[in-house]
C-alpha cells in the first residue's frame, strides 16, 4: 500500500480536526448579523421598567458621560449594580429663554418716552433618556434702559437677579441641588456705548449621589450649569448658558 505524502497527511489532519471542532461548538454562522443598539431601544426599556441588555446600559453610560464629563467605564458598573441609577442619568441639556414685554413711558412725554424695563429668563435644562426633565437652573435679569442717553440702569445687579435651581420630584433621590457657587455682573459697550450693556452670570452645582448595594453612596459627578443674560440700553437681550 502507497504511503501518504507529508502534505497529504497535514491536510487529512486538519479536516479531522476541523470536523471534530464544528461537532462540538457548531460551525455557527459565516458572518453574525447584529442590530445596534438605539437610544430608542433604552427608552422602550426603561419607559417599560425592563432591565437594560449589556449593549443598552454601555451606550446610555457612554451618553451620559459625554454630558456628566465622567467615566463611562465607572457609569456602566453602577447602573449594572443599581438599575434604578439609569433612570436620572442626563444624557442632553438644553437651552430655553423667556422674555416679558417691554414696559415703556407714555409717548407724550418726550423725554420719558426713551426709557423702559425689561426682564430676561435664561433657563439650562438637564434631561434623561426618556425625555423627563431632570433639573434645571435659571437666571432671572431685571433692568432699565434708556435709549436716548444709550445705557442700561442695572442699579444692584446682585438683588435684582433671580436665581434659582430645582431637581424634578422623581429624581430628587439621586440628585441635590447645591444653590449658586458664584454670581457676577458688568457693565460693557454696546454698540460703542460704554454703559450701553450690562452682563449676569451665574453658576450652580448639582451632585448626583446614589446609593449602590454593597458600596454604600457613591457620588458620581457634580455638574456645575451656568446661565447669562446680557442686557442692552435698547430693551434687547441676549442670553447664553452652559
Amino acid at each position: 500500500m502507497r504511503t501518504p505524502s507529508n502534505g497529504k497527511k497535514r491536510l487529512i489532519v486538519a479536516c479531522v480536526v476541523s470536523f471534530v471542532m464544528s461537532g462540538l461548538f457548531g460551525a455557527g454562522p459565516a458572518s453574525a448579523v447584529t442590530t445596534p443598539v438605539t437610544m430608542s431601544d433604552v427608552k422602550a426599556a426603561i419607559v417599560a421598567g425592563q432591565p437594560l441588555t449589556a449593549p443598552e446600559r454601555h451606550l446610555l453610560a457612554t451618553k451620559a458621560a459625554k454630558v456628566m464629563n465622567a467615566d463611562p467605564v465607572l457609569i456602566e458598573r453602577i447602573i449594572t449594580l443599581q438599575p434604578k441609577a439609569a433612570l436620572a442619568l442626563p444624557v442632553s441639556t438644553s437651552s430655553v429663554t423667556s422674555s416679558s414685554s417691554l414696559t415703556a413711558a407714555p409717548t407724550f412725554l418726550a423725554a420719558a418716552s426713551c426709557s423702559g424695563s425689561s426682564r430676561r429668563t435664561s433657563t439650562r435644562y438637564s434631561y434623561n433618556a426618556t425625555g423627563a426633565k431632570v433639573w434645571r437652573y435659571s437666571l432671572t435679569k431685571n433692568w432699565s434702559w434708556n435709549k436716548c442717553a444709550h445705557r442700561v440702569y442695572d442699579g444692584d445687579f446682585m438683588s435684582s437677579d433671580d436665581i434659582s435651581g430645582y431637581v424634578y420630584g422623581p429624581f430628587q433621590w439621586a440628585w441635590n441641588y447645591g444653590g449658586t457657587t458664584s454670581h457676577s455682573g458688568h457693565y460693557y459697550t454696546f454698540n460703542g456705548y460704554a454703559n450701553g450693556g450690562h452682563q449676569s452670570l451665574a453658576r450652580g452645582k448639582f451632585d448626583y449621589c446614589i446609593s449602590v448595594p454593597f458600596i454604600g453612596s457613591v457620588c458620581l459627578q457634580r455638574q456645575n450649569p451656568w446661565v447669562k443674560v446680557n442686557a442692552h440700553y435698547n430693551g434687547s437681550s441676549a442670553t447664553y448658558s452652559g
